[in-house]
């Protein structure tokens, strides 16, 4: 698969030297060379599509951070955890692909819910952010829009919207190579080759591939894992004119990896918890056995197998960065597929656009989900026992299959009435899938005369279907997991691969806006723009579940088979309303409930699993109203008022109970001012703004009792009812000398929960623990740090030969954030700095570039988020899971340009 992959980048390059023999029309004559400093000016002025127009970043009023090709590549700018670092009030969860722009995102990667920030990867909306990340020879920019952008993009840009916008087909030829090595095996090739065909059309072909060894040990697996890469794209574009007014453009992309380690690959997080062998002993309360129990001193424990030597976490033991697990956690993305087309007709006034797409792709995450090396464990267990008399208390406990020291220790060591060694394969390992299209139209018709009255209206249509596998675990080694035995009829029935429990949802949705804006220059210095959009979503979802019980539950129903479907006793919980007292009671966007059902909807098909459909459609009005001040060409002036929105959408894993949450909404009020000071080469932009955010969206266990100990909980999406958020962001550039450039950022974020609509148990306690209950009034949102600060600088070294050397050096400061609404040390990520730099050296003729770099250069130990665990009431408080940014790493590109 490699060496056929560097054959294709070989042969595209070749392609590219071949295809200027097919134009049909001379290449214009090469223009004269401008100064450097001529040219380093020019490129301080970017062009963004914020407005959907092309306007300079300087003349647009919104709060809008454009980085440039040339920019990322100057700054190292290569993964949208880089994009943060640069963007005021950004942050960015690489292990679970989440964005959060002033305090506005998700927490919850469920389908049912919606993200808080757009995604659009050239004018198609996508769910995820990784393209913004794509190497710099790949996109011409991206345009990070903060803020509500509910008129003209709509779809869940309540918080704002990212866009990465391709590079596209060139007027001349040109050929692009790409080749470079860093730290731990680091690979990387790239190759694109773009010109004309003819005097009316253009193409472009480009491919990328990178590969990087594991970088943290796996002691138990015997080999290096975690931010491992194996990463491959290619993109064909072509791009024509017919006639005088009408312009096409088409991508097709394909894109596969495989990799430990994010984007994509949730897998470098480490665990501070202890292998808990005297978690329930030997039951982990669960639906396995507990495979730390191997560990333990137990003396009923007979033997065991594992891999490797070890038998602790090394995290836990000494802050390592390593596993102990005998499965590799690996991300793979064996399939995506993208198709995007743009056209445009202009007629005298106005330009009618369509831009349009699809996008299809399969994605797999498999780990090991017992968390130890433990392959294997014997011990004495019970094979029989009293359940009469004194021992009657006994036989309602499950502990047939259970070590014989689990009765002695409860005073029923005579109730045993006879007991074996028993063998049992506690190795699990779980596997996430999510199988997605997303298919979009959108028509524009947008105004190009010079008339004060400037307009955009516009039609927009999504359809998405997905499959989705959120959690499922597989027994492997074990076979008496081949069949499984029904709770209620004891049957076997089949249990193909060895499945534990199982989530799945299955979904189709639809989205639908129709929007409009204009803008009326009332004077040369005031302009007042306002915009509306209707939007409506439809979602339809089919939920399945299924639970099957391997050796600790057996004892429960008096069957003896190792594994049992405890499916319905699992989702007992399920068949009542705790919202109406316990009783049965019809729950929002369930289909088919009724009474026979105790209203939830659930049915079970022969094969064991219960399903229940979910339905329900959300609508809103929003849009925007602002004015704009310049009093000179240098200076904007703006205030607005726009309103974002959110649809409503499901707890769609694991049959909860009220699985509906509400749209959100939020009512945004914002200022800026954008000023260029020409006579010291200074540009700087500035934004104040105030949210009053209302019910947003969290995934919370709630409480049917408050203060009541030992009251029934539950897993809801509930809607926090109201969010104030207030900042102040500040983001320029300063060119004191021609060849010195000083790029800065910082940003001030506030977030209050004012009012968090009720008790929650938070999840880093135990749910028995009477403090695990408590209101959110008060807290910060989560991934909301309160001060971040980027600084770059970059000096370019001109010689007389037409070379340069240009050095850059950047330095990014965040401040502490919780990573939950709980708001507990033990899920506060601390602050964090990071300094990158690069070296870059360019040829007397600008074809050949060679980059030196590195990034952490300090290697500093970098959180991106924290979240808590909760185990046992003892245990409150000290465990929590890690995920880190990459250590420190060097590496080398060569780049070589060919015109």
């Amino acid at each position: 698969m490699k060496r056929t992959k560097y054959h294709l980048f070989a042969s595209m390059l070749a392609l590219g030297a071949a295809m200027p023999a097919f134009a049909q029309t001379p290449a214009p004559a090469p223009q004269a060379p401008q100064g450097a400093d001529q040219d380093r000016r020019a490129s301080d002025v970017i062009v963004v599509t914020a407005n959907k127009r092309q306007e300079s970043v300087q003349d647009v009023a919104v709060a809008v951070t454009a980085i440039t090709s040339e920019a990322k590549e100057e700054l190292g700018i290569i993964s949208v955890t880089d994009l943060t670092n640069v963007t005021p009030g950004m942050s960015y969860t690489p292990g679970n692909e989440r964005v959060t722009l002033r305090g506005v995102g998700r927490l919850t990667n469920n389908f049912g819910a919606d993200l808080g920030v757009a995604n659009y990867n050239d004018g198609i909306y996508t769910a995820f952010a990784v393209f913004a990340g794509k190497d710099p020879m790949l996109i011409d920019r991206v345009e990070v829009l903060r803020g509500p952008q509910g008129t003209l993009y709509g779809r869940n840009s309540i918080g704002g919207a990212i866009n990465t916008v391709s590079k596209r087909p060139s007027d001349e030829f040109e050929s692009v190579f790409l080749a470079g090595v860093s730290e731990y095996e680091g690979r990387k090739l790239g190759v694109s080759v773009s010109g004309p065909i003819n005097d009316w059309l253009r193409y472009r072909v480009a491919g990328f591939a990178e590969e990087r060894e594991g970088i943290d040990r796996d002691y138990g697996a015997g080999e290096k894992t975690g931010w491992e890469i194996d990463d491959n794209y290619l993109e064909a574009q072509l791009e024509g004119d017919i006639g005088d007014r009408f312009s096409w453009w088409f991508k097709v992309a394909d894109l596969n990896y495989d990799k430990a380690g994010p984007p994509g690959g949730r897998t470098a997080t480490f665990s501070n918890a202890p292998y808990l062998t005297n978690v329930g002993g030997f039951s982990t309360g669960t639906l396995i056995p507990n495979a730390a129990y191997a560990f333990g001193t137990d003396a009923a424990l007979i033997s065991y197998t594992q891999t490797g030597g070890r038998k602790d976490n090394p995290f836990a033991t000494n802050k390592e960065h390593a596993y102990n697990n005998n499965f590799e956690s690996v991300a793979s993305l064996p399939q995506y597929d993208e198709y995007d087309l743009e056209a445009v007709y202009s007629f005298d006034d106005f330009d009618v656009k369509y831009v349009g797409g699809y996008v299809f792709y399969d994605y797999r995450l498999r780990g090991d989900f017992d968390g130890t090396p433990v392959t294997a464990l014997t011990y004495q267990a019970i094979t029989s026992q009293i359940t009469a008399g004194p021992c009657a208390a006994f036989g309602a406990i499950p502990l047939i299959n259970y070590p014989t020291t689990q009765l002695s220790s409860l005073g029923g060591a005579g109730c045993i009435t006879s007991s074996a060694p028993k063998t049992i394969y506690p190795n699990q390992y779980s596997e996430y899938f999510e199988s997605r299209a997303f298919f979009s139209n959108e028509v524009n018709f947008i105004s190009t005369n010079d008339n004060p009255l400037q307009w955009i209206v516009g039609l927009y249509q999504y359809q998405e279907n997905s499959n989705q596998t959120p959690f499922s675990t597989y027994q492997r080694d074990a076979a008496s997991m081949d069949f499984r035995q029904e709770l209620t009829t004891g049957l076997l029935n089949p249990n193909p691969n060895r499945r534990g429990a199982y989530w799945n949802n299955k979904s189709i949705q639809f989205a639908y806006g129709l929007y409009g804006q204009a803008d009326y220059q009332f004077t040369d210095q005031i302009k007042l723009t306002g915009g509306l959009r209707y939007s409506y979503d439809l979602k339809k979802f089919n939920e399945s579940a299924q639970y099957v019980c391997y050796i600790i539950c057996s004892a429960t129903t008096g069957l003896t088979y190792d594994a049992v479907d405890v499916t319905a006793a699992s989702l007992a919980g399920v068949f009542r309303d705790p919202a109406l007292g316990g009783a049965p009671g019809w729950q929002p966007g369930i289909l088919n409930a009724s009474a026979a059902n105790s209203w939830t909807g659930i049915s079970r098909t022969p094969d064991g699993v219960a399903h229940r459909r979910l339905q329900n459609d959300w609508s809103a009005i929003t849009g925007l109203l602002g004015i704009e001040y310049t009093p000179t060409d240098s200076t904007l002036l703006f205030a607005k008022y726009s309103r974002g929105y959110k649809a409503g959408g499901f707890n769609a894993q694991s049959m909860s109970v009220q699985p509906q949450t509400d749209q959100e909404g939020v009512n945004a009020y914002e200022a800026g001012w954008k000023q260029e000071l020409n006579e010291l080469n200074l540009t700087a932009n500035t934004a104040v703004f105030y949210y009053d955010y209302q019910d947003s969206q969290a995934p919370q266990t709630i409480v049917t009792n408050p203060g009541v100990p030992g009251s029934a909980t539950y897993v809801k999406f509930v809607n926090l009812p109201k969010v104030e958020m207030m900042g102040v962001e500040l983001e320029g550039s300063w060119r004191p000398l021609d060849n010195l450039n000083i790029g800065f950022t910082y940003a001030y974020l506030d977030t209050d929960i004012k009012d968090g609509g009720g008790t929650y148990v938070d999840p880093s306690r135990a749910a028995a623990d009477p403090l695990a209950r408590i209101s959110v009034n008060g807290h910060e949102m989560p991934q909301s740090p309160k001060n971040k600060v980027a600084l770059n600088g970059s000096y370019t070294f001109d010689f007389e030969d037409g070379s340069g050397i240009t050095a850059t050096t950047s330095y990014y400061w965040r401040d502490k954030f919780y990573d939950g609404i709980f708001n507990n040390a033990n899920e506060q990520a601390p602050t964090q700095t990071q300094v990158d730099a690069r070296l870059i050296w360019d040829s007397p003729d600008k074809t050949f570039k060679i980059i030196g770099w590195v990034r952490n250069l300090l290697d500093d130990e970098q959180n991106t988020s924290i979240s808590a665990n909760g185990y046992r009431v003892q245990d409150n408080g000290r465990y929590s899971t890690y995920s880190y940014a990459p250590p420190r790493m060097f590496g080398i590109d060569f780049k070589m340009t060919l015109n």
